[in-house]
């Protein structure tokens, strides 16, 4: 073979995953880009508060965590490119109306639709990393995608609202140039193609993983990593900086920080998970330390400090990440869709109720405390998410010394 066709080998081996990366960006984008146009959508729709967090968020958890029980049956069913087409049309569609909508049902049932297309993204872009590249590789591409997938959220927030500023965009017009974008990636899956055994299974089976603790235990951690992150950058946390001497903006730069670091921790993560010997021992040690760091952040009061304590936070949650490329070591790969599709399922959960039972708990402790009760709350979650790292390295401990003296 010549160096210019195997030139083209390698881009046509990529090209899957360069689509279904793009759409997990596309989907990040479409979750957290309302929030940056809560102002304007308010006085345009006539919104209160409670119904505009309805459209922005409500809306679309429900619905995404909902479908992510059906996503991995989906995709296990009618392959990675069709279910891709079925949901960049879905977004695409609903992304152009909800450009247009002047009501609130209108938006509020446009929102859902959404999330329906969005909810197929992350499934099918795990399921293309391992379908396309050898086992060494697969968890660096798994890494590298969430890292990818995560400038969604850095990109929605002070990037875009400069943007919006400096060229004068209105949010209808974001919204029309992101469907255009969604239609750019469904023209972009006439070239789309994975290995044909890969595509479809006629029969569904519930993987035996799925009844095991192992499994559960495997996907608490990833899903309480995870939304205690998404907690402090989405709730609390600007607060929480400027209580501790910081301005708003450089509170807004500190929540970035967070998705930095958990962007390069994904990164490292994927690239170095082959070499680590034991994955367990690392989600110990990464729940210990944000335990610790969540405690620090209550005595620190130096800028730079607290920026720092930000980017280790979302750089020691990329953990988060080890949960699903280890899991993939004991499912076959016609089973992991649906595997997957339940892990993202318990996040959405997770995500669902962790902020309104923190909610529930600040507004009885006093409002001195606040600050106190947060990282308390959340120093107690991490030293769960521990517990059950312990729980995951005794079990593989013990099947490691069981093959051992078979």
């Amino acid at each position: 073979m010549n160096t210019n066709e195997q030139s083209d080998s390698d881009v046509s081996n990529h090209y899957p995953w360069l689509i279904c990366v793009s759409f997990f960006l596309y989907e990040f984008l479409l979750h957290v880009i309302i929030g940056s146009f809560q102002t304007t959508m308010m006085d345009e729709l006539h919104l209160t508060h409670t119904q505009f967090s309805l459209i922005s968020t409500t809306a679309f958890v429900i619905v995404y965590g909902t479908m992510q029980l059906f996503v991995g049956v989906l995709v296990q069913r009618w392959g990675v490119r069709n279910c891709l087409a079925i949901a960049l049309l879905l977004c695409t569609i609903t992304t152009y109306l909800f450009s247009l909508t002047h009501y609130f049902i209108l938006a509020f049932v446009l929102r859902m639709w959404m999330a329906a297309g969005c909810a197929f993204a992350y499934v099918c872009m795990m399921q293309t990393s391992m379908s396309i590249y050898p086992r060494p590789l697969q968890g660096f591409y798994i890494g590298l995608s969430n890292a990818i997938g995560t400038l969604g959220a850095i990109l929605s927030g002070g990037p875009l609202i400069w943007c919006m500023s400096v060229f004068n965009l209105h949010w209808r017009v974001v919204m029309s140039f992101l469907s255009l974008i969604g239609m750019m990636l469904f023209c972009g899956l006439k070239y789309f193609s994975i290995p044909q055994r890969l595509h479809t299974k006629t029969h569904l089976t519930v993987p035996l993983l799925l009844y095991q603790p192992f499994f559960w235990a495997v996907a608490l951690f990833g899903a309480f990593t995870f939304a205690n992150l998404e907690y402090l950058s989405q709730n609390e946390g600007r607060q929480l900086l400027i209580g501790h001497g910081l301005s708003p903006i450089q509170s807004g730069f500190g929540i970035t920080l967070i998705w930095i670091g958990y962007a390069v921790g994904s990164i490292i993560t994927g690239w170095g998970y082959s070499r680590i010997k034991s994955p367990p021992r690392w989600m110990i040690i990464c729940a210990l330390f944000t335990a610790i760091l969540f405690q620090l952040l209550l005595q620190i009061q130096t800028g730079w400090m607290l920026q720092c304590c930000m980017f280790l936070l979302g750089f020691l949650g990329s953990a988060q990440n080890l949960s699903f490329i280890y899991i993939k070591e004991f499912i076959k790969l016609e089973d992991r869709p649906i595997v997957y599709g339940v892990m993202m399922a318990m996040i959405s959960l997770v995500l669902s109720i962790n902020a309104p039972m923190i909610a529930c708990y600040l507004d009885m402790a006093p409002h001195q405390n606040q600050d106190i009760s947060i990282l308390t709350l959340l120093t107690i979650s991490m030293l769960v998410v521990m517990c059950m790292g312990i729980f995951i390295y005794n079990k593989e401990t013990h099947q490691s010394h069981v093959k051992n003296t078979a």
